[in-house]
């Protein structure tokens, strides 16, 4: 997420929580990179970790998020900087249309 800009981190920044999380939610999209996260969760990370084979395997953001507190800041930006950017031919596509 290269485009996301300097006043939403401070913005999400300078939000208490007792969770262990602290996570985007920009227009109904949970947006787990964009986050606090306290090193409390590690052990949930390795636990993760340690139990995932081939069969369960699910070692995403979202299943942490289910395995953990988290508390949601609701946005709703009209911009571009939650755009999902996954290969470098998407990021050089986007810059030529000057969108990032």
């Amino acid at each position: 997420m290269p485009s996301v800009k300097k006043r939403t981190l401070e913005l999400i920044s300078n939000i208490a929580f007792n969770e262990d999380a602290l996570v985007v939610v920009n227009r109904n999209q949970i947006q787990p990179l964009i986050g606090i996260y306290r090193k409390s969760i590690n052990s949930v990370i390795y636990e993760m970790i340690e139990t995932s084979n081939e069969v369960n395997g699910n070692l995403s953001i979202r299943n942490l998020l289910s395995r953990i507190s988290v508390k949601y800041i609701y946005l709703n930006h009209e911009t571009n900087e939650f755009i999902n950017i996954n290969t470098p031919d998407i990021y050089k596509n986007l810059k030529n249309l000057q969108i990032i």
